[in-house]
């Protein structure tokens, strides 16, 4: 008889493992939709704004801390056990798949409006990889072990400040979102009770906006308060 792949928990433990990865996937759904860009975009018009910007790294960053809090809500339940190295290797497999489904599903659907992830150019292997490399970084943290050998990931994902305070903004901004029925990043810079304008709305989302500037403090107690977006009057 073959060795379990997990060790064996409660059962509290394991539906607070559920609800918690559930509602990580629905963050995360939401943070990840802004990413679903027409392919190709709509041709550039001088009189109306820009196309997109391409933000590969910024993707493989928010798939890092996706899987990343997937693995806490569960890894962190394992007990120690001379089994742990295995049963994390486990989980990190079956937590990127885990992923990748939720991927795929937002492609599917995104067909309907003829958008992808692949505007930004980051293929599934990619996406794989990097949030690979974010697990086994954490079961480094758990095991001791070195990480196992392979491609290095991505330097914006190994970069500790920009990166984790850019994806506190992320999650923060996914929660807002969540709880006032998911506006888009458009109506959020161009609302009148935001605080805030397009370019410092991504300088903010990107960790580039300093959290001590009136602009970042202004709008992140609009964000925690759920404030909906108001449409600014269009001027005349």
């Amino acid at each position: 008889m073959s060795e379990p792949d997990r060790p064996e928990l409660p059962l509290h433990i394991d539906a607070a493992i559920e609800a918690a990865q559930n509602h990580v996937d629905r963050i995360f759904w939401l943070q990840l939709c802004d990413f679903q860009t027409k392919n190709p975009p709509d041709s550039f018009n001088t009189s109306s704004s820009p196309p997109e910007s391409k933000r590969p790294a910024m993707l493989k960053m928010i798939l890092a801390e996706y899987a990343r809090n997937l693995y806490i809500a569960e890894g962190n339940s394992y007990p120690d056990d001379p089994k742990i190295g295995r049963w994390l290797e486990v989980l990190r497999d079956r937590l990127v798949e885990r992923a990748m489904s939720t991927v795929t599903r937002m492609e599917e659907e995104a067909k309907k409006r003829n958008a992808s992830f692949e505007y930004h150019e980051v293929s599934p292997e990619q996406m794989r990889e990097v949030m690979r490399s974010e697990i086994n970084k954490q079961i480094s943290d758990r095991t001791g072990a070195p990480q196992p050998a392979g491609p290095s990931p991505p330097q914006e994902v190994k970069t500790e400040s920009d990166g984790s305070e850019a994806a506190r903004r992320a999650i923060l901004l996914s929660e807002y979102k969540a709880a006032t029925g998911n506006p888009s990043n458009k109506s959020i810079y161009e609302a009148s009770n935001s605080g805030i304008y397009k370019p410092e709305f991504y300088q903010w989302v990107n960790g580039e906006l300093p959290d001590k500037s009136r602009v970042t403090k202004r709008f992140e107690a609009f964000l925690k308060a759920r404030r909906k977006p108001i449409p600014r009057k269009p001027t005349m």
